[in-house]
């Protein structure tokens, strides 16, 4: 788990995803704050009244700080209860025995969701995930809709109400300052939506939570690298572009308010329900915007960094093995003793952190997909296939034909035939 292999074969689920419900329609960011939420602090052992929450009671911020540092297995279980909270109760998407169940939320309504786990520098979980939309028009069908301007504006709307980049005091860097830059805003409950004032409680959180989580600030070994004329740049391509309202254009462009070009985009649902750093964008599914679903499946099964490559240090292991062992030991002996070796080179090398170490022995993985996927094998396939149709085979009599006409149907036979993952819904699948 965790191995390049392993994230490989993700990607090939997401394709395989794409090929049944068209591509994805959002990619969102969710980093829970595990330091200062009081439901973190509830597993690890503190006794917080949830219902009566009160912020100046319970354990400082060191404390909790501490609290997480010593259990990541709380750490790991507020994440996972976090994740899957957000997709039952915001995005209304469920996953039961045989079916995935779909009810309206903040989205409207989710036909399909794959997110992958990663952990920070410090340890923290988060969630890169994706989400296909019910009813979201296909690419061919974009086409024709992006010059329909009732449509365009339908898309703003949505922008308006689901991606923020922009509140009243955010519009500068000098205003921003007035803001209090409350980092412990995650030790709080969301507000009553039965409680006097509550339009204006939610908006006052909101600007407190993106003030403090979504205010991005360029520094070295944080988000600047160097580039290739010898100076630096920041990886997540701050400063951000600025614009006066909500746009999507007709070439599938889009983009939230901002008047402040360090201003992440947000989803308020997210801010002010969970109070963490999040990032949301819109996939238009355009041919112009195709190559972002490239970047973001590529981004989303990231390789393993070259410290800390399971491949490596499992060949690191196997050399060792491999120099040490006798050959008088029978076959057996050797293979245990190898199995030995490289798990113990694992847990001696690998770079985990502690709360995905927990993830993987509770069962918890580091995948979230509402389908099952199932592999299909091409050598499986293309006999079937050779079998119901013998004249693709090259091995009977065939037509004298020149060697590069050979190259080239074998060639048009394999591209045309791609193997894909199979997906499945239950009882519904793919024939």
């Amino acid at each position: 788990m965790g191995s390049d292999q392993a994230r490989s074969q993700l990607r090939s689920q997401i394709w395989s995803t794409c090929i049944m419900l068209n591509p994805p329609t959002l990619w969102i960011t969710i980093n829970p704050c595990d330091l200062h939420d009081p439901i973190a602090q509830v597993f690890a052992g503190e006794h917080i009244d949830l219902d009566r929450f009160d912020s100046m009671l319970g354990p400082s911020k060191e404390r909790r700080a501490a609290n997480v540092a010593a259990d990541p297995y709380a750490a790991a279980k507020f994440f996972h209860f976090i994740i899957q909270k957000v997709l039952e109760t915001l995005f209304g998407i469920s996953v039961g025995a045989y079916r995935v169940h779909s009810t309206e939320g903040v989205f409207g309504y989710v036909s399909a969701y794959f997110g992958v786990v990663e952990s920070q520098a410090r340890g923290t979980l988060h969630l890169h995930v994706m989400l296909w939309l019910q009813n979201a028009p296909s690419i061919d069908d974009m086409e024709s809709l992006l010059k329909d301007e009732a449509f365009r504006e339908r898309v703003r709307a949505f922008i308006r109400a689901n991606m923020r980049a922009y509140l009243p005091g955010l519009e500068s860097a000098e205003s921003i300052k007035r803001v209090p830059n409350d980092v412990e805003v995650a030790y709080s409950r969301p507000p009553n939506p039965s409680s006097n004032g509550y339009e204006e409680t939610v908006v006052e959180l909101e600007r407190r939570v993106v003030r403090s989580k979504n205010l991005h600030t360029c520094e070295m070994r944080r988000c600047l690298v160097p580039n290739r004329k010898g100076g630096l740049v920041c990886k997540r391509r701050a400063p951000f572009s600025v614009a006066e309202d909500d746009f999507f254009s007709e070439d599938g462009t889009w983009g939230p308010k901002r008047l402040y070009e360090f201003m992440n985009t947000w989803c308020p649902t997210l801010s002010v329900n969970v109070r963490c750093n999040n990032d949301i964008k819109l996939l238009s599914n355009s041919r112009e915007t195709m190559n972002v679903t490239f970047y973001i499946t590529s981004y989303q099964t990231k390789k393993q960094g070259r410290n800390f490559n399971m491949s490596a240090v499992l060949a690191k292991g196997f050399a060792f093995h491999a120099k040490r062992t006798s050959y008088n030991e029978t076959l057996q002996d050797q293979q245990r003793l190898m199995l030995f070796r490289l798990v113990n080179t694992i847990n001696r090398e690998q770079e985990l952190a502690a709360p995905m170490v927990m993830s993987y022995l509770m069962g918890w993985g580091n995948t979230y997909r509402s389908h099952r996927y199932t592999p299909i094998y091409w050598s499986s396939f293309e006999g079937l296939l050779l079998r119901a149709y013998p004249s693709l085979s090259m091995r009977g009599p065939q037509p004298r034909k020149d060697t590069n006409d050979f190259i080239s149907d074998r060639w048009e036979t394999k591209r045309s035939l791609s193997p894909f993952m199979l997906m499945s819904q239950g009882e519904s699948a793919l024939q």
